[in-house]
C-alpha cells in the first residue's frame, strides 16, 4: 500500500507540473463553459519559446503523459521516505558504468541571481549557493542526463543517497545557459513554486553533458530552512570542467541503440566506443545515446579472421568480409553491437591471420573431437582433422606464393554456413538468446493494429514475469525491436508510413542461472497506410457583438477539422474550441480583455491527424462600441445641448469638454443610463467656443469600468 501511495504521489506531481493557468474565462454558445487553461485536451502555443523537439519516434506506453518544456523535458520532485525502492523498479540487478562529460558550473551564480530577483519581487528572502547542495546538484545533473527520472539510476529513491535534498527540479535541454533552465522552470507552476518557496533556504545548480550526447541535463536542488543544518559556502570553482562519473545502473536501463556499420579497408585501425540509450520516463523516448567506458565490459568479435577488437575498442581489419563486434557490460547479457565491413585486397591480411589460425585448429578441435569419436559422428569427424593438417605443410612450402592463402581461407569459412543456419528452421535467432532456447512455456497471443505511421501492439499478460521482448522478423531470423518492462501489455511503435512488419513477443524473467525466456508468441504482420499531407493554414476572421465573438474561416483542401486558439497576452495561446467540418464558431468572453485568436486545420486519416501551421493572429478588443456625437444646439443663451448615438451594450456615457482649440479635455458629466443620449451644458460664456467628445462604458468582471474608443469631436461657439 505504501509503494502504491508513493507512485500516486509521484504521478500527481507530474500532472501538477504540466498545468498552467490563465485568468480569463469564456463560455461556448453551445452551453459548455470552462476557465481558459483548464479545458480538457487544450494545446498551448508559446510564441516566445523556441519550437519544441519531436520525440515521437519509438516506444510509448499507454495512459501516461509526458512532461515537456521548450527544447526538452522538465519535472518537479516531491521528497519521500528515505531508502524506499522506487515503485516502478522492475530489476534487482545493477551494473556500474563510467560516463565522462562536461560539468557546467560557470552560470550557477547567474542562475542564483535570476532566482533571487524573482524572490525579491515576491517578498521572499534570497537563497544561497551551498556546498552540499552544489555537490548534490552536480551528481543529480549527471544522473538525470543518463536516466531522466526522479529516482536514482539504480532504482532507489533520491534521498536514500542524498538525504539533504528536500526538493529538486530536473530538465533536459539542447542548449545550455542559466536563462534556458530558469525560464523553462518559471513557465511551470510546480517548478516555479520550488524556486520561489519561502521555506527553501539553500540551493545548488549544475548542468552535465555526457560525451556522445546532444543533451544537457540540468538539476536544481533545494534545502528547507533548518537550524540543524549548517550552511557552508561552495568550496569549488564556478568553472566548467571534464569529469568521469561512476553510475550504478539498474538492469532495465541497459538498453543499446543499433549503430551504423563501420566500413574500413584491410590493414586499417579504428576505435569504437560503446553507447547506451538515454532513458526517459513516461514513456522512454528514443532521444539518442551517450558513451560509456570500454572498461565497463568486454569486446568480442564474431570472426577474428576478418576483424579483431581489443579491450580498448581498437579494431584491426584483417581481411575482406563482415564481422559483428559485441560489447557485453560486465555481468550482463546485454550488449552493444557494431558491424564491421572490411573491404580491400586479401593479400595484405594474409600474413597476419595465418599464424593466428594455425594454433586455433590445433587447440580447438583436439578437446572437441576427443569425445566425439565415441559417439556416432566418429567417421564424419575423422576426415576433418586429416584435411586440416594437409594445408598446413602446403603453407609452409609456399610462404611467398599468393594463391596459397586463398585455399586456406576457403576451408576455414566452409564450416561456418553449416553451423549458422541449423537453429533457424526450429527456433529463430535473437540477439539476447543466441541459442534460440526456450526456458519456460507461455501462451502469448499478440494483436497489432496500424494507426497512421504508428502500430499499436498488445498481448495477454503472463503471470510471474519481469517483462516482454518484441522482435521484428528478418530473412534469417528475428532481432529485438523493443523491451517492455513490468506488467504492461501494450506498446506503441513508430514504424513510418507505407511500411510492413512481422513480429513476435516473448516473456522473460530472472532465474537462478540468469535470464529465462519463454517460447515465441504467434507471428503477426501489419502494414501502415500511405502518407498524407497536412492542409494549408486557414484565413481567420473574428467579429464581436456584445460579449460574443463569432469566427469564420475558409476551408483549405483536405481540411477535416479545425482548432481555434486564444491568447490574453499575445504570447501564450490556449486551445479554445475544436470544430469538425463547419467553418464558423462563436464564443462568449468577458469585458475588458484584448484577445488574439489563431486557427489551424487538420487532415485526418483514420485516427491519425496532421495539422497545418497557425494562421495570422486576429485581435478583438472586448470593449463596448464607440458612440458618435450627432449634433450641438444653442437654443438658449449660455447653454449648449449635445446629442449622441445610443450604444445598446453600454451601461452609460462620459462627456468630456475643452474650451477653445488649445484647451485640455475635462470630464463634465457622467451619464449612468444607457437610454440617455442628450446633455445640456449650462453657465457657458458668450462668444467662447466649446468642443465635446463622448465615450461609452460598461462594467467588467472586476467591477471596474471598461471604456469604448472616443467618439468624433464637435464644437460650437456659445451665443
Amino acid at each position: 500500500m505504501k509503494k502504491r501511495y508513493l507512485a500516486i504521489l509521484l504521478a500527481a506531481s507530474m500532472a501538477f507540473a504540466s498545468v498552467s493557468s490563465v485568468s480569463a474565462s469564456y463560455e461556448f454558445t453551445d452551453g459548455a463553459s470552462a476557465e481558459i487553461g483548464d479545458a480538457a485536451n487544450t494545446d498551448e502555443v508559446d510564441e516566445s519559446a523556441e519550437e519544441e523537439q519531436d520525440f515521437t519516434d519509438g516506444y510509448e506506453t499507454s495512459g501516461v503523459d509526458t512532461q515537456s518544456a521548450e527544447n526538452g523535458f522538465s519535472d518537479d520532485f516531491s521528497a519521500v521516505d528515505n531508502g524506499e525502492d522506487a515503485a516502478a523498479a522492475t530489476s534487482q540487478s545493477t551494473y556500474n558504468v563510467h560516463v565522462s562529460g562536461t560539468v557546467y558550473l560557470s552560470e550557477a551564480e547567474k542562475f542564483l541571481e535570476l532566482v533571487n530577483a524573482e524572490r525579491v519581487k515576491k517578498g521572499v528572502k534570497p537563497m544561497k549557493l551551498d556546498n552540499e547542495m552544489m555537490r548534490c546538484a552536480i551528481d543529480r545533473a549527471a544522473q538525470a542526463s543518463v536516466v531522466y527520472n526522479h529516482i536514482l539510476p539504480n532504482d532507489k529513491q533520491v534521498r536514500s543517497k542524498y538525504p539533504t535534498i528536500m526538493t529538486e527540479n530536473i530538465s533536459l535541454k539542447t542548449k545550455y545557459s542559466a536563462e534556458t533552465f530558469f525560464n523553462s522552470w518559471m513557465h511551470s507552476a510546480a517548478h516555479k513554486e520550488a524556486l520561489l518557496d519561502g521555506s527553501h533556504d539553500l540551493i545548488g545548480f549544475a548542468v552535465f553533458k555526457p560525451d556522445g550526447s546532444n543533451w544537457y541535463g540540468g538539476a536544481a536542488t533545494f534545502f528547507y530552512d533548518n537550524k540543524t543544518y549548517s550552511y557552508t559556502p561552495f568550496t569549488g570553482s564556478y568553472t566548467d570542467y571534464n569529469r568521469e562519473f561512476e553510475i550504478e545502473l539498474a538492469n532495465r536501463y541497459l538498453d543499446f541503440k543499433s549503430d551504423a556499420p563501420l566500413s574500413c579497408a584491410v590493414g586499417s585501425f579504428n576505435t569504437v566506443v560503446p553507447k547506451l540509450k538515454h532513458y526517459l520516463y513516461c514513456p522512454p523516448y528514443d532521444i539518442g545515446t551517450y558513451n560509456i567506458s570500454n572498461n565497463d565490459g568486454t569486446w568480442e568479435s564474431s570472426d577474428p579472421s576478418v576483424a579483431t577488437v581489443d579491450s580498448n575498442g581498437n579494431v584491426k581489419a584483417l581481411k575482406p568480409g563482415n564481422a559483428s563486434l559485441k560489447f557485453y557490460v560486465n555481468g550482463s547479457d546485454r550488449y552493444y553491437e557494431k558491424t564491421v565491413r572490411v573491404t580491400g585486397d586479401a593479400v595484405t591480411a594474409t600474413p597476419t591471420p595465418t599464424p593466428t589460425e594455425v594454433p586455433k585448429p590445433t587447440a580447438t578441435p583436439t578437446p572437441t573431437e576427443a569425445p566425439k569419436p565415441t559417439v556416432t559422428p566418429t567417421p564424419t569427424e575423422v576426415p576433418k582433422p586429416t584435411a586440416t593438417p594437409t594445408p598446413k605443410p602446403t603453407e609452409a612450402a609456399k610462404p611467398t606464393a599468393t594463391p596459397t592463402p586463398t585455399p586456406t581461407t576457403t576451408p576455414t569459412e566452409a564450416p561456418k554456413p553449416t553451423a549458422t543456419p541449423a537453429p533457424i528452421p526450429t527456433v529463430p535467432l535473437v540477439p539476447s538468446d543466441p541459442d534460440g532456447k526456450q526456458d519456460f512455456a507461455a501462451d502469448i497471443k499478440v494483436q497489432v493494429k496500424a494507426e497512421g505511421e504508428y502500430i499499436n501492439i498488445s498481448w495477454n499478460q503472463v503471470p510471474d514475469v519481469e517483462g516482454y521482448l518484441i522482435y521484428k522478423k528478418y530473412n534469417n531470423g528475428y532481432a529485438r525491436m523493443q523491451t517492455v518492462y513490468g506488467n504492461e501489455t501494450y506498446c506503441r511503435y513508430r514504424l513510418g508510413y507505407d511500411k510492413d512488419l512481422t513480429l513476435i513477443v516473448r516473456a522473460y524473467k530472472t532465474g537462478t542461472s540468469g535470464i529465462l525466456y519463454s517460447n515465441n508468441s504467434n507471428e503477426v504482420t501489419v502494414k501502415t497506410p500511405k502518407d498524407f499531407a497536412a492542409p494549408a493554414a486557414p484565413v481567420l476572421t473574428a467579429k464581436r457583438k456584445g460579449t460574443v465573438v463569432t469566427f469564420s474561416w475558409d476551408q483549405p483542401e483536405n481540411a477535416a477539422k479545425y482548432r481555434i486558439y486564444v491568447s490574453t497576452d499575445g504570447k501564450h495561446y490556449k486551445g479554445l474550441k475544436t470544430v469538425e467540418e463547419e467553418t464558423t464558431a462563436s464564443g462568449k468572453f468577458t469585458w475588458g480583455q484584448t484577445l488574439r485568436f489563431k486557427i489551424r486545420a487538420a487532415s485526418v486519416q483514420g485516427s491519425e491527424e496532421k495539422w497545418s501551421g497557425y494562421s495570422q493572429a486576429v485581435t478583438v478588443k472586448m470593449v463596448p462600441s464607440k458612440t458618435a456625437v450627432k449634433s450641438i444646439s444653442n437654443k438658449s443663451r449660455g447653454k449648449l445641448t449635445l446629442s449622441w448615438k445610443k450604444v445598446s451594450e453600454a451601461r452609460g456615457y462620459e462627456i468630456y469638454r475643452k474650451i477653445g482649440k488649445t484647451g485640455k479635455y475635462k470630464r463634465v458629466k457622467t451619464i449612468t443610463k444607457n437610454s440617455t443620449v442628450k446633455y445640456t451644458n449650462t453657465k457657458l460664456k458668450k462668444g467662447t467656443a466649446y468642443y465635446y467628445r463622448v465615450r461609452s462604458y460598461t462594467i467588467g468582471a472586476n467591477g471596474k469600468k471598461v471604456y469604448s474608443r472616443w467618439s468624433n469631436v464637435k464644437g460650437k461657439t456659445c451665443r
